[in-house]
């Protein structure tokens, strides 16, 4: 059996820490996997392109996930659930589209309306 010299130890401690360091800056940049976000849905005409795990951006900012699309009983609409992070307030007036980037896949785009009512938790925003 092959004895490790100090080099290869402080190596192997070396890229574990950048790793580690690497996880925690990119959960506190983009939010994800954080614990502290609440519910939301919305209902929509149409969720083209749309899936589970896709982004929710306001202003091209991720602020949330959606979690799930449904349609709705006793109609065509489609019922999306999110995941919006703690400490962004979606006004009740927000308008809702459908984008996607060159390079990225569709993501739900929030365009904040100017009433100064937020929605609560697990509240509905209504698109035509």
């Amino acid at each position: 059996m092959r004895n490790h010299s100090f080099f290869d130890l402080a190596l192997g401690a070396a890229i574990l820490l950048v790793a580690v360091g690497f996880l925690a800056y990119m959960r506190t940049q983009t939010g994800i996997g954080g614990l502290s976000s609440y519910p939301l849905n919305a209902e929509m005409q149409r969720a083209d392109s749309l899936k589970a795990g896709a982004d929710v951006r306001i202003s091209g900012v991720k602020v949330g996930t959606i979690t799930g699309l449904a349609l709705k009983e006793g109609g065509y609409r489609v019922e999306v659930s999110m995941d919006i992070r703690q400490g962004i307030p979606i006004p009740s007036d927000s308008t809702l589209a459908i984008s996607s980037g060159i390079m990225s896949s569709s993501y739900l785009d929030i365009r904040p309306g100017r009433s100064g009512k937020a929605l609560a938790p697990g509240a509905t925003l209504r698109s035509s």
